[in-house]
Formats: structure tokens, sequence, C-alpha cells
């Protein structure tokens, strides 16, 4: 059995092999990296969670040097920059070295204590609803005849991407009810919190003022600040 390709990665800014490329243009590729997670209360959308991916267009460099494409370069000729080369895409940033821009997507339910609005937020994942929308989105970007991956492929690479948060609102969940079913059984009952953290979380630490709010996941948003930092 002839073995799977790795993915095609192209290097940001400040960061390297974080953007996965799925289109091309002449010497031109195109490449997606999710990186934010917003609470949807900063846009005055309540109840809601702001998906954030970073779009970027660069030099392909060596990144096709061992494939013989003489054809594609043939039949695509290579655009005169690099925002040209994606006329559907609004940029925020262009110089000869990039042009980037960020797209994103609104899903009901969001992050905390509320277990109904986290199993509002997971229903957006489920049965890779979102990660198909968003297949779908950056393909009609790109273009069917610059597609250098398949969408089924696309797609689950973003599946790979956003795991660990579907991981974690599972666990939240989780959690959660156990904790409410628990807390069912001892009201009007004295006992001993770390008993009771133990038997829920598997720790006994004390619970903490902070610990009561509302937390947001951070897809590599840190590293994402510093590259928009490098490149104003």
């Amino acid at each position: 059995m002839t073995a799977k390709p790795a993915p095609k990665m192209m290097e940001g800014s400040s960061s390297s092999a974080s953007y996965f490329a799925f289109a091309r243009k002449g010497k031109i590729a195109l490449g997606i990296k999710p990186y934010g997670i917003l609470k949807g209360a900063a846009f005055g959308v309540e109840d809601c969670t702001y998906f954030v991916a970073r779009l970027r267009s660069a030099p392909a460099g060596g990144l096709f040097a061992e494939e013989n494409l003489q054809t594609v370069v043939t039949l695509q000729k290579t655009p005169a920059t690099l925002w040209d080369a994606w006329e559907k895409v609004e940029w925020e940033k262009k110089d000869a070295n990039r042009a980037s821009t960020s797209i994103g997507i609104f899903l009901r339910g969001k992050f905390g204590k509320d277990v109904s609005l986290l199993k509002k937020l997971l229903e957006g994942f489920e049965n890779g609803a979102m990660t198909n929308k968003m297949a779908d989105y950056l393909i009609d970007l790109a273009g069917v005849q610059s597609l250098i991956v398949s969408k089924r492929e696309l797609q689950t690479w973003l599946e790979g991407q956003y795991k660990p948060m579907v991981d974690k609102i599972v666990a939240d969940i989780k959690k959660s009810t156990e904790l409410t079913n628990e807390i069912e059984q001892q009201v009007g009952v004295f006992g001993m919190q770390a008993a009771l953290l133990k038997k829920v979380y598997g720790q006994t630490e004390q619970i903490k003022a902070e610990d009561l709010d509302e937390q947001v996941p951070d897809m590599t948003a840190q590293e994402e600040e510093a590259e928009h930092e490098n490149e104003e």
C-alpha cells in the first residue's frame, strides 16, 4: 500500500510549518491555520462563540520541489501579486512576502458552567458540520481548479485541529453533569468539599474564585498575536 503523503505546511511570519497548504496558482500557495476562539459577547452576540482562522497567500518556495508540476505551471500562470491570486478574498495585510486575512464563524453555545450551552456548542461540530462548512468556504475562495488536496483531505486536517477543543467540550459536559448529579444527592447533607471534588474531578484542590468564571480554550492565540505584531 502506498504511504499517504504528508500534508504540505507553509511557514508563518514567526511560526514554522503552521499553515496547511490547500491550493496553488503558479508559484503562489494558499494556506489555512485555525488559531482563535472568542466569546460572542465581544461582538455583541450573547450565547455564541466565534471561531477564527488565518488565511495566508505566500510564495510556494520549495514546497512543491519534489513534484513535477510543469503541466500545472503551464496551465496556471503565476499571478502578478500574492493577493491578486485569489480574487474572492478580502485581504487585511499585503506585502511582497505574504497576503493574510482572517475568516470566522459564529456558533451557538459557549464555554462555561452551563451544560445546555456546552451541548449547543458541541452540536455545531457533530458529524463534521462545522469543518464541512469551513472546507466548502475555503474551496469556494480558492476555486476548485486550484486545489492541491481533496475536500476530504482538507476537512480531515481541520477536524484534527479542532479535536482537542471538541474533546474538552465533551469532558466539560461530563464533569458538569457528574458534579450536578453529585450535588443533588448532597443537598441538605454536610460533607467534605475535598471528598466531593475528588469523586467528580479526581482532585482535592480548593475551588478558587477564578475557577467559577467562564473559561475559553486558547488555540495558539498568543502565537498568532506575536505573528501579527511581526507582520505590522
